[in-house]
């Protein structure tokens, strides 16, 4: 509790003073100290102030009498004591009836009350009140300590200031993430990530007030300490610091043990996760025994989804961040993976997901039955959750999709990934039985003579294009997919019909194969095909980067 009105007022030397206005709030009203005033105010007043005077001059004056009373209130004072007798024999009922509609705590003192008695004892009074209080703090701190030395969770600690402050208490970690709250309190994540972002130390939710403290060690943010109080105000809150900052080092320790532990099993977690992928155990029952010691289910059916971030350094510099970008990945990387957890649990299903080097390594638990269904409602839930300027390509191995097919579905999700950045660019998905013609074709362009047909007909196209500027690869994909529609490939083209058989003409001469023969056609249609595939020209943030996809 903080030092108030009615503890000045319960002082001895006190007997005899009469309240006349806001006697409400003599159990709020804070005092922090004491001064003897007359006018004019000016900036002698200080906030919380305990204010002694004689009214002199205000005595025979109500305008000056309000001017002096308005300005005291506004000055933040807690409380003005006027002295009756010589100057002022009867305080007007003008004036009190003012006071009460500031809800300003008015007194009146008896003529022979000692203005340095009364100044003294109420500075005893504080000084002992502080010193009451330190002692309550340090005992508060020790019985935390004792309390994480004893393997109370952070939990006991919460409700042990919750008793103290008279306020629901929330613990966070410094992404915002809960680690402990007491038996009253229920603050949203919406409400959490709110006061995180605002530089002051309060904000009002309906008729409670949200306060935050920070939990640092070392100069390093491990989290903040958020206390909920009905009817409070930040003065309230100064009041109680003192008791707060002892707490922080020893919810310091829990959290810095939570967070040790949370890393530890995180690592080992994502261990265990690429090790399924890369097929990397020695037996199916080391396999079994490890995911029942991390509580996985493996004996579900899953479905591999690899997905890519293409712009995390431009979401980097919007957001200004102060951190280096190292510290600030490694900060998104965490969020991700909470958020994983949240979009699959929003539509009910098991997760066994990581982040890593830009790409997330994540396995669905799905009916065999709506794989690609599921797949999909869980990437827009996943999506929603992430920075809403993220690109993000996927790729889902559904052919794979089962009871421990692990590994075969991590290869067929990184080969849909890949094609499908190559075939659309950034920021596209595509499923493993998407790419099942691209595969056959893959395999046929290993042999030598693909390779050399695939260099004979589209390398002369490509170095043709790169000394004259003449698109020659797009006109032929637009020609084939218009299947030889003169008309139609003009209009998707955007080219005057002469210019487009310019071109056509250009393609035939320069890989000797006529267009109007099927054979012909077919086989610069395959090594269209092959070419998206290899080598993919991508646009990212308007800067031309050539990227070889070698699969």
């Amino acid at each position: 509790m903080s030092y108030t009105l009615k503890n000045v007022l319960s002082i001895p030397v006190m007997t005899g003073a009469k309240v006349l206005t806001a006697k409400e709030k003599i159990d709020t009203s804070h005092v922090q100290s004491v001064s003897v005033i007359e006018m004019p105010v000016e900036d002698f007043v200080r906030k919380n102030e305990f204010v002694l005077t004689t009214a002199i001059g205000c005595g025979e004056n109500p305008a000056f009498f309000r001017t002096f009373v308005h300005d005291v209130f506004h000055a933040g004072a807690a409380a003005l004591a006027i002295a009756i007798g010589r100057h002022v024999k009867k305080i007007p009922n003008e004036i009190i009836e003012y006071a009460k509609s500031l809800h300003f705590p008015l007194i009146e003192l008896p003529w022979e009350m000692r203005f340095s008695d009364i100044t003294r004892s109420i500075l005893e009074s504080i000084y002992n009140w502080e010193q009451q209080t330190q002692t309550k703090a340090d005992s508060t701190q020790r019985s935390l300590l004792n309390m994480y030395l004893c393997g109370k969770s952070i939990d006991d600690a919460a409700n042990l200031l919750e008793t103290e402050i008279s306020g629901a208490v929330t613990i966070v970690n410094g992404d915002g993430y809960v680690k402990g709250r007491s038996t009253q309190a229920n603050l949203s994540k919406e409400a959490i990530n709110s006061l995180l972002k605002l530089p002051s130390k309060e904000m009002a939710i309906g008729k409670s007030i949200l306060f935050k403290m920070t939990i640092e060690t070392n100069q390093k943010l491990l989290g903040y300490i958020l206390i909920t109080k009905e009817s409070s105000s930040l003065d309230e809150f100064m009041f109680q610091s003192l008791l707060l900052e002892q707490a922080t080092m020893p919810l310091s320790l829990w959290l810095q043990h939570s967070e040790s532990s949370e890393a530890t099993l995180v690592k080992i977690k994502e261990d265990f996760i690429w090790s399924l992928a890369k097929e990397e155990f020695e037996s199916s029952e080391a396999v079994l025994n490890k995911a029942h010691a991390l509580s996985f289910n493996i004996r579900k059916p899953y479905v591999c989804l690899i997905g890519q971030i293409e712009n995390s350094k431009q979401l980097f510099e919007q957001e200004h961040s102060e951190d280096p970008y190292e510290d600030w990945i490694k900060k998104w990387e965490r969020t991700l993976q909470h958020e994983m957890s949240s979009a699959a649990a929003s539509i009910n299903r098991d997760i066994l997901g990581t982040y890593r080097n830009g790409r997330f390594l994540i396995y669905l638990q799905v009916p065999l039955d709506h794989i690609r269904q599921i797949a999909y409602d869980f990437l827009d839930a996943l999506e929603k959750r992430v920075h809403h300027k993220a690109i993000i390509s996927w790729g889902i191995g559904e052919n794979q999709a089962g009871i421990q097919t692990f590994s075969e579905g991590y290869k067929d999700a990184r080969t849909a990934l890949e094609i499908v950045r190559a075939q659309h660019g950034p920021g596209h998905r595509g499923t493993y039985a998407d790419t099942e013609l691209y595969n056959v074709l893959l395999s046929i362009s290993l042999s030598t003579e693909a390779q050399k047909t695939l260099h004979s007909l589209l390398y002369s196209l490509v170095d043709y294009e790169q000394k004259r500027g003449l698109d020659l690869i797009d006109t032929l994909t637009a020609y084939i997919a218009n299947f030889g529609n003169i008309s139609q490939t003009s209009r998707a083209l955007n080219l005057h019909r002469q210019s487009l058989l310019y071109r056509l003409k250009k393609i035939e001469s320069l890989t000797g194969k006529s267009l109007t023969d099927p054979d012909d056609l077919l086989l610069l249609h395959l090594s269209i095909k092959l070419w998206s595939i290899r080598f993919a020209i991508q646009y990212h943030q308007n800067e031309k980067e050539t990227v070889a996809l070698l699969l």
